[in-house]
């Protein structure tokens, strides 16, 4: 008693308010990774924050970000570096940056990454990570980018369109109109 939790149901698509959302997973992430006292996880905000709605899966959503933030953390191996989880909006999208100055992905793999089923992580690893977020970020009307360098770190881009309201659709119109 006492206790209130939502439940929702699988496909169900919610508004959600995405820099709240994204700095709850990475407190989580931070949590999980208390005892590796060298990791710096962080969550930064950028642009006008009021206007940062994305309509999703939240769960989908939340699954994908945290998996992303656990590879990034991998990515390290036993030393530790920062790992950094941007929210910006970028015209009528949200973008989540993820990036991490890990070990890279080596260049032969990045392109087959999000088509296949490609693992680094030995027996551990199934290889549908990727590959699944990037049909879920799809089914959202959003794209899913990897950009990497072999020992120089990896940085993924999520863009998701910004749930717009009629008012809020017509300002932004008049905004570009505008050069603004």
């Amino acid at each position: 008693t006492g206790f209130f939790y939502l439940e929702l149901k699988p496909n169900e698509r919610e508004l959600i308010f995405l820099p709240a959302f994204l700095e709850e997973i990475v407190n989580q992430k931070r949590v999980e990774y208390s005892k590796k006292t060298r990791f710096d996880i962080r969550f930064e905000s950028i642009g006008v924050t009021d206007n940062q709605f994305v309509q999703i899966e939240s769960l989908e959503l939340s699954s994908i970000v945290s998996n992303i933030i656990n590879n990034a953390v991998e990515s390290y191996g036993p030393d530790a570096g920062p790992v950094i989880v941007t929210c910006k909006d970028q015209g009528l999208d949200c973008i989540i940056e993820i990036t991490d100055k890990g070990a890279g992905i080596p260049k032969e793999y990045l392109k087959r990454l999000g088509k296949e089923n490609i693992t680094f992580k030995g027996k551990k690893g199934r290889g549908v990570g990727l590959l699944h977020a990037h049909e879920i970020i799809e089914s959202f009307g959003g794209q899913l980018q990897i950009d990497s360098k072999l020992g120089e770190g990896t940085s993924i881009l999520i863009t998701l369109p910004r749930y717009l309201t009629k008012e809020s659709s017509h300002r932004s119109e008049f905004m570009e109109s505008a050069g603004v």
